[in-house]
């Protein structure tokens, strides 16, 4: 088992009940809610890869 993988379900479900009573949608940009997570080269980042598991790399 690994443990990486232990969050996913968590937070699909914080993400799900988050959107459903519409205080975060997967196309706005991170950084309006993190914007300590704006600059480089990450402020076109949106929520839809956070939420769907994914990097770059």
């Amino acid at each position: 088992m690994s443990w990486f993988s232990a969050s996913e379900l968590p937070a699909t479900l914080a993400f799900a009940r988050a959107r459903e009573l519409g205080l975060l949608s997967p196309d706005v940009l991170v950084r309006d809610h993190l914007p300590e997570s704006a600059g480089g080269g990450r402020d076109t980042i949106t929520v839809r890869p956070l939420c769907e598991m994914r990097t770059r790399g």
